[in-house]
């Protein structure tokens, strides 16, 4: 029989292969995977990337309140990885804990820190991020996640020279360093930016303008809420190769320096924010707003793919059409539109039919069509419209519809749709959910009424096939033969 030292195959590996297979395993495997064998038992302190990650609160505490010992067991000089995902950084955020634990990690020359914890308006546990830490040159990936603090002053020496991602969520304000940092940053390729301007505990400090300058930057993504009304801030973009956006704000105003010509996708979501108790927070200046946020969306003439969610009026669909004493822009590549109509009604698809004028090739259109409950009766009405858009006409293939209230103007809706497309080979169709007040019998009965109307409408495409969501059925019209509707009945 073969003694266990013959069986030991770990014990037969280089030191340097072992420390490579232990720095692949979060910290807690690779210290328990030390233990098989004699020779590795202290192996495990040789890692070069250290992870650990617990979405449970109780483990998390214990964790962060050992990882400095943990971390100055680590005898490697380089520590390529700092992982560090807990369900709470109430230890972490003590103070001198996090300070420490940087100053462990940023001494190893660490390429890579990320560190995600819960992120609470009305917390007041703050992750305060070291000066110290934007002078690290190794450093390729930085990612922070939580109620962010930072010791930085406005003239501070910033040396991130091999910085290719940053990620900054939540800031509680705007900070006269952050312009600062991303110019530094001139190899950054991916930066995310979320602010948060209603902590209860912190005041909120927003400039009249921000510059964004990334000459290499292909990822930008922002985010920036207020449950309360603050200054406007305009947000300038210089990035030339910029390939993907995303937007989430309906606080600031944003301006491309430079129209970024190799813009593939763009996310943008102009809803306000929700007030807790007074419903949506609207801004001073509504108007002069929207006029700026249609002329940056139409600086993303170059994308594929857009999505657009507006609300109320006006939007940008009011001028992205309407363009005075310029040329109106023309998206040539744009072949996905995903957008919505909430709080408009019927009356918002006219502009918007109108501006997809400016999408002379898409191929796939889907709208979040939101009405409200207090809109006032004539937004509700379908308007007769004298001209069809050139790509309904020969180039959408796919519509999807979402959130109909089943009222008979949304069905002269549908009509014009239907009898214009005339190479459409789907079109979706799908009840909002604010209609689930009625007794089943009675909904299920509205639905199918409905339902039958709308397939019997006239298609412009022979093959088009309608398919419609309920809340209480579902059918297509390839099953509807003769007048007798063919459905799934569900929700009872």
């Amino acid at each position: 029989m073969t003694t266990m030292e013959d069986n030991d195959r770990l014990s037969s590996l280089p030191d340097a292969i072992l420390s490579e297979i232990l720095s692949r395993l979060p910290i807690k495997s690779a210290a328990t995977t030390s233990v098989l064998s004699h020779r590795c038992h202290h192996l495990w302190t040789t890692v070069t990337r250290f992870a650990f990650t617990s979405f449970d609160e109780t483990i998390s505490l214990k964790f962060s309140a050992i990882l400095i010992k943990i971390l100055r067991q680590i005898t490697s000089p380089k520590l390529r990885v700092f992982y560090l995902q807990l369900d709470s950084l109430s230890n972490f955020c003590k103070k001198g804990v996090s300070e420490s634990c940087f100053r462990e990690i940023c001494c190893r020359n660490v390429e890579e820190i990320i560190v995600n914890g819960p992120h609470h308006v009305y917390e007041d546990c703050f992750l305060v991020i070291p000066a110290f830490v934007f002078k690290l040159q190794s450093l390729v990936i930085l990612e922070l996640l939580g109620n962010l603090k930072f010791n930085l002053l406005e003239t501070a020496a910033i040396q991130l020279p091999n910085l290719k991602k940053l990620s900054l969520c939540y800031l509680f304000d705007v900070p006269p360093w952050l312009e600062i940092l991303i110019r530094s940053c001139t190899l950054l390729e991916d930066l995310t930016l979320c602010f948060n301007l209603s902590h209860f505990n912190q005041p909120q400090k927003t400039p009249n303008q921000f510059y964004i300058f990334g000459h290499n930057l292909k990822m930008l993504r922002i985010v920036m809420h207020s449950h309360i009304p603050t200054q406007r801030t305009k947000i300038c973009i210089d990035a030339p190769k910029l390939r993907e956006l995303c937007v989430t704000d309906r606080i600031s105003c944003y301006h491309f320096v430079q129209n970024p010509t190799g813009l593939v996708d763009a996310f943008v979501v102009l809803t306000p924010d929700e007030d807790f108790r007074e419903g949506p927070v609207w801004m001073d200046g509504q108007e002069d707003y929207v006029q700026q946020m249609s002329k940056f969306v139409q600086g993303m003439s170059s994308v594929s793919k857009l999505d657009i969610w507006v609300q109320g009026k006006p939007n940008v669909y009011d001028y992205l059409y309407c363009v005075k004493h310029e040329l109106r822009p023309v998206f040539r590549n744009l072949v996905y539109l995903d957008t919505s109509l909430e709080d408009i009604g019927l009356i918002g698809w006219k502009n918007l039919l109108l501006s997809m004028q400016c999408f002379p090739n898409l191929s796939q259109l889907d709208v979040y069509h939101k009405m409200g409950d207090d809109l006032p009766l004539e937004n509700m009405k379908w308007c007769e419209l004298d001209f069809v858009p050139d790509c309904l006409a020969g180039k959408l293939k796919t519509i999807k519809i979402l959130g109909l209230k089943r009222i008979d103007d949304e069905l002269k809706l549908l009509a014009y749709i239907l009898s214009n497309a005339d190479v459409l080979k789907e079109l979706h169709v799908s009840i909002g959910s604010d209609t689930n007040r009625e007794f089943s019998e009675f909904q299920l009965w509205n639905e199918c009424t409905f339902c039958s109307s709308l397939f019997k409408l006239p298609r412009g495409s022979s093959t088009c096939e309608i398919m419609f969501s309920g809340m209480r059925m579902k059918a297509s019209s390839n099953a509807y033969k003769e007048g007798s509707l063919s459905c799934d009945i569900y929700g009872f």
